[in-house]
Order: structure tokens, then sequence, then C-alpha cells
């Protein structure tokens, strides 16, 4: 499979997905918007550390996977922490300016996507985390001091940009704090709140079983240790400090990337198959549980089936 090719065929997977998602929630923009930037920096974070078999295949099992499809609430979360996360990985991999740029900008997106600020603390202790891991993984000619402080360099820049951002736009915007409404009539209380029927529906199991499972089988291979250990931090991170919607949406994708290793070109090749034959049984077990949860009528405002 060349790397054209492998574009192709994730580009189409992450569209079936994004089917999906529309099917399950409906034509709500941010949404769609949110799980598209998820499934776009898998595909490429996969073909920059895999080249094209595993890149598709970690995309097939993020598109399809269970708590991303279903619906569920987080998943603008879940696509600012991915987002982030691979734009530190690279920036700390080649520290310089227009990465550091864009460490701001897609931190800036993150908030924009995840609708809080509880974000920035775990994002800021994953930089330190990442950068002390870059240069535990340096190369024999490269030195580990210089590396360290050229990541933190890198990444203080870029956090130091998006915190001027903030400050300017902050300073300039005239929005009501979510304090604000609270202290507003109820009318307006009932007017800031999602609708009711807008609650996360279908069957989405807690963590998609099948990333997890490839992710702990997978073949462990010394030149990936840096990619790897990102992916690893990445989790803990989100299992320590879950982001808003809970953190299983959040780390989906990130077990996806690890499970990408499942279709190595060493393997053997009914290994490969099996991996392909359980991406496709999660595929089956999402769309099953999404025509399950639609298969239940709404509930009125006072909880009765419409």
């Amino acid at each position: 499979m060349t790397e054209r090719t492998g574009y192709l065929s994730g580009a189409a997977l992450i569209v079936a997905g994004a089917a999906c998602l529309v099917v399950a929630r409906g034509a709500a923009p941010l949404p769609l918007v949110a799980y598209l930037v998820v499934q776009a920096v898998v595909l490429r974070w996969g073909m920059l550390v895999y080249g094209a078999p595993g890149a598709v295949g970690a995309v097939a099992l993020s598109a399809f996977a269970p708590p991303l499809i279903a619906g569920d609430g987080g998943i603008g979360a879940a696509a600012g922490w991915t987002l982030a996360a691979f734009t530190l990985s690279r920036c700390l991999l080649d520290p310089t300016v227009q990465w550091a740029l864009a460490i701001a900008a897609a931190g800036l997106l993150a908030l924009v996507l995840g609708g809080s600020h509880s974000l920035v603390v775990p994002l800021l202790s994953y930089s330190a985390v990442l950068a002390l891991w870059r240069a535990a993984t340096a190369e024999r000619w490269e030195r580990r001091g210089r590396v360290l402080q050229a990541g933190l360099v890198a990444a203080a820049a870029g956090w130091g940009t998006l915190a001027l951002l903030l400050g300017v736009f902050g300073h300039c915007s005239h929005l009501p704090e979510v304090d604000d409404i609270s202290r507003r009539p109820a009318s307006v209380q009932l007017a800031a709140a999602p609708p009711a029927d807008a609650a996360p529906r279908g069957g989405a199991a807690p963590v998609a079983l099948v990333p997890l499972l490839l992710a702990a089988l997978r073949p462990w291979r010394p030149q990936r240790r840096y990619s790897d250990g990102a992916w690893i931090a990445a989790v803990v991170t989100l299992l320590l400090a879950p982001p808003p919607g809970g953190w299983a949406m959040a780390v989906t994708p990130f077990f996806a990337l690890l499970a990408g290793a499942s279709w190595d070109a060493a393997r053997p090749l009914w290994a490969r198959r099996a991996a392909g034959a359980l991406v496709a049984a999660q595929a089956l077990v999402g769309l099953a549980g999404l025509l399950a949860g639609r298969a239940v009528p709404p509930a009125d405002g006072q909880g009765r089936a419409a």
C-alpha cells in the first residue's frame, strides 16, 4: 500500500465514520468538526510513525470506535487533546519557531473545541513529561541537555504565545461568564442550557476494547520508543485528569494509534488478518449499538416517552 493509497483509504473511512456520527447526533457542526479533527490527526500521526498500513488500521479503529460514533459527550475535548498532543510531539521532535506557533494555535483550538479551561493544566503537565521523554530517548549523536533545553523553550514559547492571545482576546471579550448565566432568571438559564434531546444516544461501550486489546498485543520496536511514549503519556495524563465528558472518548485515539503497530509488515500474515477481523467486528458492534440507540424513543421534558 502506497502513501497516496493510504491517505485515500483513510479519508474514505473518516467519511464513513462521519456519516455515522451525523446519524447519531444529527447535523450539529461542532461535534462533526471535532470528529474530523480527531481522525485527521490519527491518520497523519499514524502515517508518520507506521506508514500506510498502520495508519489506515489506526484510523479504522478510531473512526468506528463506539465512544466516538455513538455521539457521547466530550468529543470536543478529545479533539483538542489529540491535536495538542500531536503538535507538541512534533515540536519537541524538531523544535522550531513554526512548531512553537503551531502549539499556540493547537492549544487555542483545543480550548475552543473542549469548551473548558480545565484542559490547560493537564496539557502543561503533558508538555513537561513529553520534554523529559524526548531527552531520555535522544539518539546517540544528540546531547540530552540540549535536547531538553530546546524542547522546554519551544513548549514555553508556544504556551506563552497562547497565554498572550487569551489575555488579549479575554480583555476585549464581553461574553457573559458561566456564573453570570447562573444568576439570571430561569428563562435565560433554560435558553442557555442544551436541549433535553441533545443527550448522548447509542449504546457506546465505556471504552473501545478492540484498540485496547490490539495495543496490548502489539510489537514494540526501539525505533518507535518516542512516539510510543508520547501516546502512553497522553493516556496516563487523561486517566489522572479526565477532560470534560470523561476519559473514555479522549483515550480512544491514542489506543488506536498504539494498535496501528498490529499491521507491521514484519508480522505474520495471519496476525495482520486477525487484527483486521477485530476491526471489522468493532465496526459492526458500534453500528449495531448506534441503531439500537436510535430505536429508543426520546423522552419529553417530564421524563416520559414521547
